[in-house]
């Protein structure tokens, strides 16, 4: 069996689109970005569908799509429910700019919810509250030690 990295990250990139990009109920053909996971929206999976796009993107020069004109189209055709060359980028860079906006309290600092990924050991427990929307520290808080 020979192992073809390129097509297992195309593959990956289709079944994303697929699963995250669903259509708009009562809409024609409108479709929207469904955050979470098999476990419901938190700031890991949430993170983690955004790294399925945008870590091949980023990271491997053959799957740039920053540059339209040179992208190539077997990506493209992967890509295509999310828009053509143009729409694609713009797309993801929203993507981007709506996840950091879901996660950002009002005083600026990042939150780092768990949510579902927090699960109790023993059904009789629960995680505590707190777990569902952990921020973390500003930088004018002190530390303790």
């Amino acid at each position: 069996m020979r192992i073809k990295p390129r097509q297992e990250l195309m593959d990956i990139w289709s079944a994303t689109a697929r699963v995250a990009f669903v259509p708009v109920p009562g809409s024609r053909g409108k479709r929207e970005w469904r955050w979470g996971g098999r476990d419901g929206s938190n700031s890991i999976s949430d993170a983690e569908q955004l790294l399925c796009l945008m870590l091949p993107s980023t990271e491997i020069p053959q799957f740039r799509l920053d540059e339209p004109n040179s992208t190539d189209e077997d990506l493209l055709t992967v890509l295509r429910p999310f828009g053509g060359a143009i729409d694609i980028p713009q797309f993801l860079i929203g993507l981007v700019m709506e996840y950091l906006e879901r996660y950002t309290a009002p005083d600026g600092t990042p939150i780092f919810s768990g949510g579902s990924y927090f699960s109790p050991c023993s059904p009789a427990r629960s995680p505590p509250p707190s777990s569902a929307r952990c921020r973390w520290w500003s930088r004018s808080r002190p530390r303790s030690r």
